[in-house]
């Protein structure tokens, strides 16, 4: 059986070859220099590996420049498993809500839900005493917790679909080999209020922080929006909306859903209505709870390129180890509101 398709497996060899020791000389975190990381880059640039081994090359120089690697032993190791727990997290949630992750919320298809409004100008506000740095430091904290929590339920799920092939008696290699690939990459519904929203909005630290949070959420954070739903949507983010659809990828445009203050038929094509979180108008009120950190095993060593022919036992083995809409070059340009 194998896990991804072939020219994934050539694609990944690629990458490996070509970034070397700068895949193999870091922390060997599986969300971030595993297969399944490399692979949501990979599809997010639809397999053209310059561009990939780009990205990917940006992304742990990124990761250095913004100590973000410490960022993941905090959620880890430190156990800061609630945004609650974040630097500076109880302030800016009291002012700006939002359910980055509830392991009780999930969409129809057993997918975690993440739901925000826009980002109040009142944040600002002295009283408060978050900066624009306070507040981008603390969204790195969303992307990085949820980076890890879908690594996990990804990895959940690909071992579910292994068992139930064996079950089945398709565990030998060469028996599997027309099956489906059964490599998972979860991804992540986000509900976006816009209620309130107005052109003051776009100008000043709300836009600076915006720019900058989509900046590295697409760049960074590959291939992990599945559906975007943005509800009571004035005017004004139609009319924006309608001009930059233009310099977006198709497949981007199809997973971002507008609609205005009657919304909840539409959210419930995705999701039951108790999901829905109280500020975006529905009655979930547990937004922020704890959620174990996840054990997620380093990677064994530097692997040597996939093999697309590699036995069921070396595949599973392999397995093993949030916001504007993701990323796939234009696609991340609207992931990255997403968290």
């Amino acid at each position: 059986m194998s896990r991804w398709s072939k020219e994934e497996y050539e694609c990944l060899a690629q990458v490996r070859e070509r970034l070397g020791a700068k895949l193999t000389d870091r922390p060997q975190y599986p969300e971030v220099v595993g297969d399944r990381k490399l692979i949501r880059f990979i599809r997010g640039h639809d397999c053209k590996i310059d561009k990939v081994v780009e990205m990917v090359e940006k992304y742990l120089a990124w990761r250095i420049a913004e100590n973000v690697d410490e960022i993941r032993e905090d959620i880890v190791t430190k156990k800061l498993d609630n945004p609650y727990k974040w630097p500076n997290g109880k302030k800016i949630m009291e002012v700006n809500p939002m359910m980055v992750l509830n392991p009780k919320i999930l969409d129809k298809e057993g997918c975690y839900i993440s739901a925000e409004g826009v980002i109040p100008a009142e944040l600002w506000a002295e009283e408060h005493g978050i900066s624009p740095e306070m507040y981008i430091r603390f969204r790195i904290y969303a992307l990085e917790y949820i980076a890890i929590h879908l690594e996990k339920m990804s990895d959940d799920k690909e071992q579910a679909i292994l068992e139930q092939r064996k079950a089945q008696g398709g565990g030998d290699a060469e028996e599997g080999a027309d099956e489906e690939p059964y490599g998972v990459l979860d991804k992540i519904c986000v509900v976006r209020n816009c209620a309130g929203l107005s052109l003051m909005d776009f100008a000043g630290k709300n836009r600076k922080v915006a720019s900058t949070i989509m900046s590295y959420a697409s760049d960074n954070y590959p291939e992990i929006l599945k559906k975007y739903f943005v509800i009571n949507a004035p005017w004004v983010f139609t009319s924006v909306f309608a001009m930059i659809k233009v310099f977006l990828a198709q497949k981007t445009i199809d997973k971002v859903k507008v609609v205005g203050s009657y919304f909840m038929s539409t959210l419930e094509e995705q999701m039951e209505a108790k999901c829905v979180p109280l500020f975006c108008g529905g009655t979930w009120e547990e937004y922020a709870v704890d959620i174990p950190s996840p054990d997620l095993p380093l990677l064994a060593a530097a692997a040597a390129p996939a093999d697309a022919d590699a036995d069921a036992d070396a595949a599973a083995a392999a397995a093993v180890m949030p916001p504007i809409p993701p990323t796939e070059g234009e696609e991340g340009q609207a992931q990255a509101a997403a968290v």
